[in-house]
């Protein structure tokens, strides 16, 4: 174990005064942010468009002129997709914003 600083504190718990190396500037932070929050849009809604093409398909397929089988395909595929596109559209956005653990500044 190290001994007590000055302070009476351990060298290892210090306050980080400011700076570091897991410190990035506000400019930079903001413009990760920024194409993250695109790069989750995106990804989303490409999700949902998918699913909702797939129901679609679905439709087609089976249900041919049935007015009550599309609402039902457009009910059941489009909640899917709205779902699917957020979980995926909060994945990507995380996944692009990489925090790496750093505490969330507001």
């Amino acid at each position: 174990m190290t001994p007590p600083g000055p302070g009476g504190r351990s060298p290892a718990r210090r306050p980080n005064a400011g700076g570091g190396a897991g410190t990035r500037p506000p400019e930079v932070a903001g413009g990760r942010r920024a194409v993250a929050t695109l790069a989750g849009l995106v990804s989303g809604l490409l999700a949902a468009g998918v699913l909702l093409a797939l129901g679609l398909l679905m439709y087609r397929r089976l249900l041919g002129g049935s007015e009550s089988g599309l609402v039902a395909v457009l009910l059941i595929f489009g909640a899917a997709g709205a779902y699917a596109g957020w979980l995926l559209g909060v994945i990507v956005y995380g996944a692009v914003r990489g925090d790496a653990g750093e505490p969330a500044r507001d």
